[in-house]
């Protein structure tokens, strides 16, 4: 009788190293496409949170006579403006347009690892004020004025803060209104992510004048979080993504340099 050799059973070490290479060939060509795709699609998430909040900007206005919504609601102080919200006299313009989008999760970016979520009228230093952040290029507290006469009518009215109306804006449509912000450190104290402002509005360039650091970079409060893109929502409501270098340019006008993304003028 003829013995038939044995079977080999599993794999030789050439085999299994071949296989193991092959596997980390196609991890290392198949994960940064996967991490693409998921920031691809936490960008479409946050677009479509600034889509939401544009349309309720746009009708909180419509419901106060064509005003933009403050950076802040509250006595006319600058007390008052270094408090956090609480559920009667300090607010901020998260909570000013809430009821028109009645969700606290559209305020927040999923590629946000710094700010704390968003909570409505929110009564406690420890909660959060959401991922994004509204342009202050024109509006002053309501302190006596001391800045240049010619500037008095337009940036402060008499004991009031400055109230930005739609006509004001003379191109809406590339005028900024929101945008992706909170950057650990910038702001003081740190659940002051809902805004960012500027020392001097006919000048706007002069607190931060360059874009800063490496991932993600940032520019004073804004800051690049989906594949060095920010999202902007503009003063038309309408929102896209944006370079920083598109939304730090500069035009001389006169003495100054004035950033053109930011100002009402067209630019």
């Amino acid at each position: 009788m003829i013995r038939r050799p044995a079977r080999r059973q599993g794999f030789t070490l050439i085999e299994l190293l071949v296989v193991i290479a092959i596997i980390a060939i196609l991890a290392a060509i198949l994960f940064p496409v996967f991490a693409r795709a998921r920031d691809k699609a936490r960008q479409a998430s946050c677009l479509s949170n600034l889509k939401q909040i544009g349309m309720a900007l746009n009708q909180y206005a419509q419901d106060w006579d064509e005003a933009h919504p403050g950076v802040w609601f509250g006595p006319v102080s600058r007390q008052p403006w270094s408090q956090p919200s609480d559920a009667t006299t300090f607010y901020k313009w998260m909570d000013a347009v809430y009821p028109y989008v009645k969700n606290e999760q559209v305020f927040n970016c999923p590629s946000d690892g710094v700010n704390k979520k968003y909570v409505f009228r929110n009564n406690d230093k420890s909660n959060g004020y959401g991922s994004y952040a509204m342009s202050q290029a024109y509006y002053r507290v309501g302190d006596p004025y001391t800045g240049p006469a010619s500037d008095y009518n337009q940036f402060v009215s008499a004991g009031q803060p400055f109230v930005m109306r739609l006509a004001m804006v003379q191109a809406p449509a590339s005028t900024v209104w929101i945008v992706d912000g909170g950057v650990r450190g910038i702001k003081n104290p740190d659940w002051k992510s809902y805004e960012f402002w500027w020392y001097d509005p006919n000048e706007i360039n002069t607190a931060f004048p360059t874009i800063r650091g490496d991932s993600p970079r940032y520019f004073q409060n804004i800051v690049e979080r989906h594949s060095d893109m920010t999202n902007v929502i503009f003063c038309d409501g309408h929102a896209k993504a944006q370079k920083l270098e598109h939304l730090t340019q500069r035009k001389q006008v006169g003495n100054h340099q004035i950033m053109t993304a930011f100002t009402i003028e067209d630019d």
